[in-house]
């Protein structure tokens, strides 16, 4: 009889670890992660750098606004002695279900 009860509580506290293991935590589900933010950024800055045939970009900080969209600088320089130039990259998914990420290119100011 006892062996019964042990053969139960293991089967359920298997079933409860299955049910744990196969349900991702809603507090972790659909936020983009830094790393993703800034790769999505370089990307931008190599995209920018082409355009205005910089010397060389890079990506200077990424900010979290909320947990579908960051906000980084980047920044371009020239070898021509034209000032450096900054701009802000916004980079977010496209949804709020989709894993698709998208960026967009504001501020863009030389000093």
């Amino acid at each position: 009889m006892v062996s019964f009860w042990k053969e139960q509580a293991a089967a359920v506290l298997a079933a409860a670890v299955l049910v744990s293991v196969a349900v991702p935590a809603p507090a972790t589900a659909h936020t983009m992660p830094p790393i993703t933010a800034m790769t999505v950024a370089k990307q931008a800055v190599a995209k920018v750098k082409r355009e205005t045939h910089a010397t060389s970009g890079r990506v200077l900080n990424c900010t979290r606004k909320s947990r579908h969209r960051f906000v980084c600088k980047g920044e371009e320089r020239y070898k021509s002695g034209a000032s450096p130039c900054r701009f802000d990259i916004t980079v977010r998914y496209t949804s709020t279900t989709a894993r698709t990420t998208t960026y967009s290119i504001a501020n863009y100011r030389c000093f």
